[in-house]
């Protein structure tokens, strides 16, 4: 979703409906549905905006308050292709003036010194894929349910340039944590796949509503 536009209803699967900066309300219609399809055969989906590359300083402010260079492969796909708005899911964040979301924390799943956090990519309902600029790894924020007290956040194993690659092979997922008997641990591929597809089969099949039902937030 473009940076300023605000959602009108929750993505859960159903349509909803997004409030443009000019005040106008434009549907957003799932990949993968029936009403997708009839949408684009009609013509009735709107083109997405051209891509422009970041300004300069835009990643220089990034870079500074991390006290932390990008991945030289990020840091190029901002300078030379595009500002964000590519990528899985919502696509990769954009480099906002003033905006810089770095922020510093430790976690109890990943190495004892704090974390460099910057968000990559959000999967929706939470879920969030960020760097941790202080080594170029890649971390992730399940979207699915978890017990209270279980971290959300855990570190992939992946670098930026693997994370990447796997969007554009078709096999980056939503992160995954997993039950496994007393402990929860990071989903396989397969696992983050078939949990994806299982979301993916009830956006295409939504539970119907009755007549005077509240529509769901």
């Amino acid at each position: 979703m473009p940076r300023g536009h605000a959602a009108a209803a929750g993505i859960d699967g159903r349509d909803a409906a997004v409030r443009w900066p000019q005040g106008e309300f434009h549907r957003i219609y799932h990949r993968r549905t029936a009403r997708y399809a009839t949408a684009r055969a009609n013509g009735w989906l709107e083109p997405l905006p051209p891509l422009a590359p970041a300004a300069p300083e835009l990643v220089e402010e990034v870079e500074g308050t991390a006290r932390r260079k990008l991945p030289p492969l990020l840091r190029r796909l901002y300078l030379e292709v595009a500002n964000g708005g590519f990528g899985p899911e919502y696509g990769i964040k954009d480099l906002w003036a003033g905006h810089p979301l770095v922020t510093r924390e430790r976690s109890v799943a990943g190495p004892a010194r704090p974390r460099i956090a910057r968000p990559l990519c959000s999967w929706g309902n939470g879920g969030l894929t960020e760097i941790d600029l202080f080594d170029g790894q890649v971390w992730g924020t399940t979207a699915y349910s978890v017990p209270t007290g279980i971290p959300r956040s855990y570190p992939q194993g992946l670098t930026v340039t693997e994370w990447l690659a796997r969007w554009l092979e078709g096999r980056a997922y939503p992160p995954l944590l997993v039950r496994d008997g007393d402990t929860w641990r990071p989903g396989t591929e397969a696992e983050e796949r078939a949990a994806f597809e299982e979301r993916e089969e009830d956006r295409r099949n939504p539970e119907p509503f009755e007549d005077g039902e509240d529509w769901p937030h």
